[in-house]
Protein backbone atom coordinates (compact mmCIF):
# COMPACT_ATOMS: atom_id res chain seq x y z
CA UNK A 1 0.00 0.00 0.00
CA UNK A 2 0.82 3.41 0.08
CA UNK A 3 2.57 3.82 3.23
CA UNK A 4 4.62 0.58 2.92
CA UNK A 5 6.08 2.41 -0.62
CA UNK A 6 6.74 5.34 1.27
CA UNK A 7 9.00 3.39 3.71
CA UNK A 8 11.08 1.20 1.35
CA UNK A 9 11.63 3.16 -1.69
CA UNK A 10 14.04 1.35 -3.14
CA UNK A 11 12.42 -2.35 -2.69
CA UNK A 12 9.40 -0.57 -4.49
CA UNK A 13 11.69 0.65 -7.58
CA UNK A 14 13.14 -3.00 -7.94
CA UNK A 15 9.39 -4.29 -7.70
CA UNK A 16 8.21 -2.21 -10.45
CA UNK A 17 11.34 -2.74 -12.69
CA UNK A 18 10.84 -6.82 -12.31
CA UNK A 19 7.50 -8.01 -11.31
CA UNK A 20 6.10 -8.42 -14.50
CA UNK A 21 2.13 -8.06 -14.08
CA UNK A 22 -0.78 -7.87 -16.09
CA UNK A 23 -1.71 -4.55 -14.93
CA UNK A 24 0.61 -1.93 -13.43
CA UNK A 25 -0.07 1.82 -11.89
CA UNK A 26 1.47 4.92 -10.45
CA UNK A 27 -1.49 5.58 -8.00
CA UNK A 28 -0.53 4.86 -4.37
CA UNK A 29 -3.50 5.02 -2.31
CA UNK A 30 -5.24 2.24 -3.44
CA UNK A 31 -5.71 -1.18 -3.49
CA UNK A 32 -5.88 -3.57 -6.49
CA UNK A 33 -6.07 -7.28 -7.76
CA UNK A 34 -6.25 -9.09 -10.25
CA UNK A 35 -7.93 -12.84 -10.30
CA UNK A 36 -8.92 -15.13 -12.76
CA UNK A 37 -12.49 -17.17 -13.12
CA UNK A 38 -13.61 -19.32 -15.82
CA UNK A 39 -10.92 -18.59 -18.60
CA UNK A 40 -11.67 -14.31 -17.79
CA UNK A 41 -9.41 -12.36 -15.86
CA UNK A 42 -11.38 -9.63 -13.42
CA UNK A 43 -9.75 -6.28 -11.86
CA UNK A 44 -10.47 -5.19 -8.45
CA UNK A 45 -9.89 -1.65 -7.51
CA UNK A 46 -10.76 0.05 -4.04
CA UNK A 47 -10.14 4.03 -3.32
CA UNK A 48 -8.01 4.48 -0.55
CA UNK A 49 -7.26 7.85 -1.00
CA UNK A 50 -8.32 9.91 2.57
CA UNK A 51 -7.82 13.37 5.07
CA UNK A 52 -8.86 13.35 8.31
CA UNK A 53 -12.21 14.49 9.26
CA UNK A 54 -14.27 15.61 12.44
CA UNK A 55 -12.84 14.83 15.49
CA UNK A 56 -15.27 12.79 17.91
CA UNK A 57 -15.33 12.68 21.97
CA UNK A 58 -12.92 13.43 24.41
CA UNK A 59 -10.17 10.96 23.34
CA UNK A 60 -9.71 13.04 19.94
CA UNK A 61 -11.01 9.88 17.59
CA UNK A 62 -10.58 11.15 14.01
CA UNK A 63 -13.11 10.24 11.60
CA UNK A 64 -11.54 10.20 8.27
CA UNK A 65 -12.97 11.00 4.88
CA UNK A 66 -13.02 9.56 1.70
CA UNK A 67 -11.44 11.40 -1.33
CA UNK A 68 -12.63 10.94 -5.11
CA UNK A 69 -9.69 10.33 -7.71
CA UNK A 70 -8.91 9.02 -11.31
CA UNK A 71 -6.22 6.58 -11.29
CA UNK A 72 -4.61 5.43 -14.68
CA UNK A 73 -3.66 1.36 -15.35
CA UNK A 74 -1.14 0.34 -17.83
CA UNK A 75 -2.30 -3.00 -19.27
CA UNK A 76 0.74 -5.43 -20.37
CA UNK A 77 -1.53 -8.01 -21.58
CA UNK A 78 -2.70 -7.27 -25.54
CA UNK A 79 -5.51 -9.83 -25.27
CA UNK A 80 -7.23 -7.23 -23.22
CA UNK A 81 -8.52 -5.51 -25.22
CA UNK A 82 -12.24 -4.47 -23.90
CA UNK A 83 -13.14 -4.05 -20.35
CA UNK A 84 -16.26 -3.97 -18.78
CA UNK A 85 -17.45 -2.28 -15.37
CA UNK A 86 -19.76 -5.14 -13.52
CA UNK A 87 -20.48 -2.37 -10.78
CA UNK A 88 -22.02 0.23 -13.35
CA UNK A 89 -22.67 -2.11 -16.30
CA UNK A 90 -20.74 -0.10 -18.71
CA UNK A 91 -18.19 -0.57 -21.13
CA UNK A 92 -14.80 0.90 -20.00
CA UNK A 93 -12.79 1.75 -23.08
CA UNK A 94 -9.03 0.70 -23.59
CA UNK A 95 -6.91 3.39 -25.34
CA UNK A 96 -2.93 2.74 -26.19
CA UNK A 97 -3.54 -0.31 -23.58
CA UNK A 98 -4.33 2.38 -20.46
CA UNK A 99 -7.78 2.18 -18.69
CA UNK A 100 -8.24 5.60 -16.78
CA UNK A 101 -11.21 4.99 -13.54
CA UNK A 102 -12.78 8.09 -11.68
CA UNK A 103 -13.36 6.21 -8.28
CA UNK A 104 -15.67 7.82 -6.37
CA UNK A 105 -14.66 8.29 -2.28
CA UNK A 106 -13.96 4.57 -0.77
CA UNK A 107 -15.48 3.11 -4.10
CA UNK A 108 -14.70 0.05 -5.24
CA UNK A 109 -14.45 -1.21 -9.42
CA UNK A 110 -14.80 -4.73 -10.38
CA UNK A 111 -13.75 -4.92 -14.18
CA UNK A 112 -13.57 -7.64 -16.57
CA UNK A 113 -11.12 -7.95 -19.72
CA UNK A 114 -11.46 -10.18 -22.77
CA UNK A 115 -10.07 -10.31 -26.06
CA UNK A 116 -13.30 -10.04 -27.95
CA UNK A 117 -16.42 -7.89 -27.07
CA UNK A 118 -19.66 -9.52 -25.97
CA UNK A 119 -21.96 -10.35 -28.56
CA UNK A 120 -26.04 -10.71 -28.97
CA UNK A 121 -28.05 -11.44 -25.56
CA UNK A 122 -31.05 -13.68 -25.71
CA UNK A 123 -33.21 -15.60 -23.56
CA UNK A 124 -35.44 -18.45 -23.79
CA UNK A 125 -37.80 -20.67 -21.70
CA UNK A 126 -41.06 -22.87 -21.44
CA UNK A 127 -43.82 -21.43 -23.14
CA UNK A 128 -46.11 -22.54 -20.74
CA UNK A 129 -45.77 -22.36 -16.89
CA UNK A 130 -48.19 -23.57 -14.01
CA UNK A 131 -49.06 -21.33 -10.93
CA UNK A 132 -46.96 -22.95 -8.20
CA UNK A 133 -44.87 -24.50 -10.70
CA UNK A 134 -41.56 -23.74 -12.11
CA UNK A 135 -40.25 -21.98 -15.66
CA UNK A 136 -37.01 -23.29 -17.47
CA UNK A 137 -34.62 -20.68 -19.06
CA UNK A 138 -31.98 -20.33 -21.27
CA UNK A 139 -29.92 -17.29 -21.43
CA UNK A 140 -26.94 -16.99 -23.63
CA UNK A 141 -24.59 -14.65 -24.47
CA UNK A 142 -22.38 -14.47 -27.37
CA UNK A 143 -18.70 -14.55 -27.00
CA UNK A 144 -19.52 -14.71 -24.01
CA UNK A 145 -16.53 -15.43 -21.07
CA UNK A 146 -15.86 -15.65 -17.79
CA UNK A 147 -18.85 -15.35 -15.25
CA UNK A 148 -21.08 -12.69 -15.11
CA UNK A 149 -24.06 -11.20 -13.16
CA UNK A 150 -27.62 -11.47 -14.59
CA UNK A 151 -30.98 -10.89 -13.39
CA UNK A 152 -33.95 -12.49 -14.31
CA UNK A 153 -37.58 -10.74 -13.49
CA UNK A 154 -41.07 -11.88 -14.38
CA UNK A 155 -43.92 -9.59 -14.72
CA UNK A 156 -47.86 -9.43 -16.48
CA UNK A 157 -47.88 -8.25 -19.74
CA UNK A 158 -49.67 -5.22 -18.38
CA UNK A 159 -47.21 -4.86 -16.19
CA UNK A 160 -49.95 -5.07 -13.15
CA UNK A 161 -48.19 -7.74 -11.54
CA UNK A 162 -44.15 -8.63 -10.74
CA UNK A 163 -44.16 -12.23 -9.19
CA UNK A 164 -40.18 -12.22 -8.74
CA UNK A 165 -36.71 -10.77 -8.97
CA UNK A 166 -33.66 -13.91 -9.45
CA UNK A 167 -30.85 -13.43 -9.98
CA UNK A 168 -27.63 -16.08 -11.41
CA UNK A 169 -24.42 -15.93 -13.61
CA UNK A 170 -23.48 -16.35 -17.16
CA UNK A 171 -21.12 -18.94 -17.12
CA UNK A 172 -18.68 -18.34 -20.23
CA UNK A 173 -21.82 -17.13 -21.91
CA UNK A 174 -24.79 -19.52 -20.40
CA UNK A 175 -26.58 -19.62 -17.60
CA UNK A 176 -29.54 -22.21 -17.60
CA UNK A 177 -31.82 -22.39 -13.97
CA UNK A 178 -35.50 -22.87 -13.28
CA UNK A 179 -37.20 -20.30 -11.78
CA UNK A 180 -40.67 -20.62 -8.74
CA UNK A 181 -43.90 -19.41 -10.13
CA UNK A 182 -46.03 -18.32 -6.60
CA UNK A 183 -49.44 -19.73 -6.51
CA UNK A 184 -51.80 -17.17 -5.79
CA UNK A 185 -50.79 -15.50 -9.53
CA UNK A 186 -53.65 -14.55 -12.34
CA UNK A 187 -53.49 -16.87 -15.18
CA UNK A 188 -52.59 -15.21 -18.41
CA UNK A 189 -49.46 -13.83 -20.47
CA UNK A 190 -46.19 -13.33 -18.36
CA UNK A 191 -42.95 -11.89 -19.51
CA UNK A 192 -39.26 -12.72 -18.21
CA UNK A 193 -37.68 -9.76 -18.55
CA UNK A 194 -33.28 -9.78 -18.32
CA UNK A 195 -30.13 -8.19 -17.84
CA UNK A 196 -27.20 -8.61 -18.66
CA UNK A 197 -25.36 -6.65 -15.60
CA UNK A 198 -21.76 -6.13 -17.31
CA UNK A 199 -22.94 -4.36 -20.08
CA UNK A 200 -26.85 -3.81 -19.60
CA UNK A 201 -27.79 -5.87 -22.43
CA UNK A 202 -31.60 -6.70 -21.78
CA UNK A 203 -33.83 -9.62 -23.68
CA UNK A 204 -37.91 -10.57 -23.15
CA UNK A 205 -39.25 -14.04 -23.61
CA UNK A 206 -42.91 -13.96 -23.08
CA UNK A 207 -45.03 -17.44 -21.95
CA UNK A 208 -48.58 -18.24 -21.04
CA UNK A 209 -48.99 -19.20 -16.88
CA UNK A 210 -51.78 -21.26 -16.52
CA UNK A 211 -53.62 -22.71 -13.61
CA UNK A 212 -52.37 -25.88 -13.68
CA UNK A 213 -50.27 -28.86 -15.13
CA UNK A 214 -53.41 -29.81 -16.35
CA UNK A 215 -54.75 -26.75 -18.25
CA UNK A 216 -51.15 -26.67 -19.68
CA UNK A 217 -51.68 -30.05 -21.01
CA UNK A 218 -54.95 -29.01 -22.39
CA UNK A 219 -53.17 -26.86 -24.62
CA UNK A 220 -50.43 -28.75 -25.86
Amino acid sequence: NADAAAQNPLLNQILKQNLKTAFSTDARHLFWNHLQAAGADYLFVVNDLRIPGPVYGRFGRVREQGVAQNVLFRIRNPKFRYAYDLMTGKMVPVKNSQLSLNLPPCGARILMFTEKPSGKFSVTANSYAAAGGKLKYKAVLANGSGMLPVRFRVVSADGKYVLTDHYNVLKNGVAEDELTIPLNVPVGTFILQTKELSTGKTSEFRFLLCKNQNAILKLK
